[in-house]
């Protein structure tokens, strides 16, 4: 109550965040379309516009169709609310518009589904929808019970609902998760930019810098792991030299998996 979404997706975007979620849903969520473009134009000259994700319960084409001309970037596809032949449609024609789809799962059966259907991009909620209850250890296990599918087809992780402090989203990052959505903290929050921040890892006092990487797969876990610089060494003859066309292969690596915080 009391808050403007224009006014509040502009402190987000001035505090780095990458995207920025509407609630469109009228009856229970009291969100409008009229929200959603409103946030749109508000943070349209930002430097880093974060792109504006369309959240709601789609159901239909013509939804998808709507966020498109209302200003979103993307839009969320349920798939507790959505047959598996009504899905892959809908992630379809977002894909036709420009918008890949976050294909919002809560359990090993719905994410199978998801990835049947072809989504790249996988928000897990640790938000039961049926009781509302939060389990934060949800995103885990849809990853660790497909994780071979997950990571052959280079599916994009993001983890929802539960997530407060930086400890939150490192947990995750360790993981190899890449994004992570955050709501009620941050409308909760008295200082919502300060909160981004602190979950970016921005008002970290200590910096820390891990050295020698010779290899790509050791240099990636580094990053996920929440190193903030990776040193290579360059003398020959040290034990932990790497060559040029390795250092290149680690810097492209790391950039790919955009493990560290923007």
């Amino acid at each position: 109550p009391g808050i403007i979404a224009g006014e509040q997706g502009l402190k987000y975007a001035k505090a780095g965040a990458a995207g920025i979620s509407v609630l469109t849903e009228p009856t229970w969520f009291k969100g409008t379309l009229e929200d959603m473009r409103d946030v749109r134009n508000q943070v349209a000259d930002q430097p880093r516009r974060p792109a504006i994700l369309r959240k709601d319960f789609l159901i239909d084409e013509y939804q998808i169709y709507e966020a498109r001309v209302y200003g979103a970037d993307t839009v969320l596809l349920i798939v507790a609310v959505l047959e598996e032949d009504v899905l892959g449609p809908l992630i379809k024609c977002a894909r036709d518009l420009g918008m890949e789809p976050l294909v919002e799962v809560n359990n090993d059966d719905e994410t199978k589904k998801a990835l049947r259907c072809g989504a790249r991009v996988i928000g897990v909620n640790n938000r039961n929808l049926h009781n509302f209850t939060v389990d934060c250890s949800t995103t885990e296990t849809v990853m660790q019970l497909n994780y071979e599918a997950l990571t052959k087809d280079g599916v994009m992780l993001c983890a929802l609902s539960g997530i407060q402090t930086r400890v939150d989203v490192s947990r995750y990052q360790v993981l190899g998760v890449e994004m992570v959505l955050v709501g009620e903290a941050l409308m909760r929050s008295q200082d919502p930019q300060a909160l981004i921040r602190h979950l970016r890892g921005l008002d970290d006092n200590v910096l820390v810098k891990t050295c020698g990487f010779k290899d790509v797969e050791t240099a990636v876990h580094a990053a996920k792991a929440g190193a903030d610089f990776i040193g290579l060494v360059f003398a020959e003859g040290s034990p932990r030299a790497v060559s040029v066309e390795g250092a290149k292969a680690i810097v492209e690596a790391i950039r790919h998996r955009r493990c560290l915080p923007a």
